[in-house]
């Protein structure tokens, strides 16, 4: 039997039903208040439930990592997430990162929110403060109401900083990844097999040479 976690992220069942697994080690840990403990048990029975929304998934675990709610029986979030739950690091990070980016959303906005942790994920490269009006652009953006992962890249690249500057198709400019001439790939490949030897006896004069060899390529001298 499987606990979905969302749509593409199922975790065991046995994990999430087995009792806690102790893997602190050294002092006894602080034990939880009895606030803390009601917390804990509500944000559990949202995982074990099936985990309505990604959104509340973020939500929950956000709650138990800033609060160390897992604190009695592990040591870390990872620990709680890994033994719990069967959930790994980075998918617990998505997920907290994704709720925390929707959180941000108005309120009262009529327009579509996003319907699961996939669709926010591209959006954690950027601040979390741009993701609002990073969505409003996917929604104006979508045909027939269709976010697609072309969408959401397309739209992620025009809110990047210092982005490679685009031809009018889209394309990258080749120009800018051209090497000058008269110097190749290969031979520059070949200096810094030399220069990797060079490290490995310790000859740091030879090393700095073929830095120097390798600049007069690149600068086409």
């Amino acid at each position: 039997m499987k606990v979905l976690l969302s749509e593409n992220h199922p975790v065991d069942s046995r994990a999430a039903d087995s009792p806690a697994i102790a893997s602190h080690t050294g002092s006894a840990p602080e034990p939880l208040r009895p606030d803390e403990s009601r917390q804990l048990e509500k944000c559990e029975d949202i995982l074990v439930r099936g985990l309505g929304t990604f959104f509340e998934v973020g939500q929950a675990l956000l709650l138990i990592r800033e609060a160390k709610l897992y604190r009695e029986n592990y040591s870390t979030f990872q620990a709680y997430c890994q033994e719990r739950w069967g959930m790994g690091r980075n998918y617990a990070w998505h997920l907290i990162g994704a709720a925390e980016r929707v959180k941000l959303l108005p309120p009262d906005t009529k327009a579509p929110k996003p319907s699961n942790e996939f669709q926010v994920r591209p959006f954690l490269k950027l601040e979390p403060e741009a993701f609002p009006k990073a969505w409003e652009l996917v929604i104006s953006s979508a045909k027939n109401g269709k976010i697609t992962p072309a969408l959401l890249r397309g739209v992620v690249a025009k809110m990047t900083p210092n982005r490679p500057a685009l031809k009018a198709d889209g394309r990258k400019r080749k120009k800018a990844n051209r090497l000058p001439k008269g110097c190749s790939a290969g031979g520059i490949l070949v200096l810094l097999s030399e220069a990797k030897k060079a490290i490995e006896r310790g000859n740091t004069d030879k090393v700095l040479e073929i830095i120097a060899r390798i600049e007069k390529e690149l600068l086409g001298m």
